[in-house]
Formats: structure tokens, sequence, C-alpha cells
């Protein structure tokens, strides 16, 4: 994967499927009652204080041009009101909600577009963009490179890494797409 056009090439496959999964997330998102599907009966609230693995992403205002979150989903049932909370907490420690959605909203694209950018395929893909950039510069601003030279580390089995995801994705896509 040393060729500039190999990365071109493999940063345009994994931009192509973030905006496939993006513009179409509904086969990338589970259902309402698969959320719900584990839950007590009666009220509860699964609020967590921890969140996933670390999504990188680029963010120009952001000092190195990269930034790191990680995602977290909480569940609720209040009075028979069933919510679902998209949370994110970046690496210093600060939480935002994103989106809240109610068993109201069970069908919405909203709440589907949500669950398809929480899935763990986005996720890596995202995170590949960012491998894609420290091999192509040598840089690593986020410091995910444990040892050794970043370029190796993050090259390691990219390739075939992007080829699965993209493939996962493209098998996902209804035909017509």
């Amino acid at each position: 994967m040393s060729t500039q056009t190999n990365i071109n090439q493999l940063r345009a496959n994994v931009n192509q499927a973030l905006r496939s999964i993006e513009r179409n997330p509904r086969p990338f998102a589970c259902s309402w009652e698969a959320l719900f599907v584990d839950t007590p009966e009666g009220d509860f609230d699964w609020t967590h204080d921890e969140a996933g693995d670390w999504v990188c992403y680029e963010d120009d205002d952001y000092e190195g041009g990269w930034r790191k979150d990680a995602y977290c989903v909480n569940l609720k049932r209040v009075n028979g009101v069933e919510t679902v909370e998209f949370t994110s907490v970046d690496c210093d420690g600060n939480w935002d909600l994103l989106a809240e959605f109610s068993n109201e909203d069970a069908d919405s694209e909203e709440l589907a577009f949500e669950l398809a950018t929480v899935s763990c395929h986005y996720q890596l893909l995202r995170n590949a963009l960012y491998s894609l950039h420290v091999v192509e510069t040598g840089e690593d601003p986020l410091g995910e490179t444990l040892s050794g030279d970043p370029r190796k580390a993050h090259a390691k089995g990219l390739e075939q890494e992007i080829d699965d995801l993209c493939s996962y994705v493209q098998s996902k896509l209804p035909e017509a797409m």
C-alpha cells in the first residue's frame, strides 16, 4: 500500500461507503424493538458513564486537524415511554447529548441515521480514514501508534480491512443503489 494512487483509491472507497450508509441508513440500523428486547419490565434507566471505542475524525478547527470521540446509547423507560439517547464523549471527558428519540419516533429516518452512524462498521470506516492519513503523512496527531513506525503500524492489514468493510456495506445496500 505504498503508492499514493493506492492510498487515494482506498480513501475514495472508504468515503463512498460512508456516504452510502449516510444516504441509506436503514440497512445498517437495528429496529426499535431490538433495542429494547432484553430490557427489564417496567421503568428503568440505563444511562452509561462509559462509551465505546474511540472514533477518529477530521476537524479543521481542531489543533492537529483530527479529533476522537466515543459514543454511547442510553435506554430508558419511564411511565411506559421508551427513550433512546445518543451521547458522545471527547478525549477531555466532555459529554454531549447528540440526539434523543422516544417510541413515537421509532420509524423516523433521523433515528435510523443515528443508529447507523454508531454501528461498528461506520466507526471502523471512520478510523480507516485516520489510518490512511497516518500512512500517507507519517504523522499520528492523536497518538494512536503504540510503538514503532506509525506508517507501518497503521498500514498493517489496512487494505484488507478497508476492502472487507466496503464489501460489507455494499452487501447491505438494495440492488438499485
